[in-house]
């Protein structure tokens, strides 16, 4: 009877650092791609907010209406 008790036991302890194991795996997968989708999203910004500079100063320094020695 004891090894029996023993045994569920250890079956139940299994189970549980088994599940305990794949909640933190989750936990830890989840927090990769959140970064990864917050670095992204961070980099797509950046590369917006650059090709609306270049833009703004090509129309800037095109533009006819500004005394020529202010035009770069």
């Amino acid at each position: 009877m004891e090894t029996i008790i023993a045994s569920a036991i250890a079956v139940l302890g299994t189970l549980l650092g088994s599940g305990i194991t794949l909640a933190f795996q989750q936990r830890v997968s989840d927090r990769g791609h959140a970064f990864t989708r917050r670095e992204t999203l961070r980099q797509e910004r950046l590369d917006a907010y650059s090709a609306y500079v270049v833009a703004a100063s090509i129309a800037d320094s095109s533009n006819p209406l500004r005394p020529p020695h202010q035009r770069a």
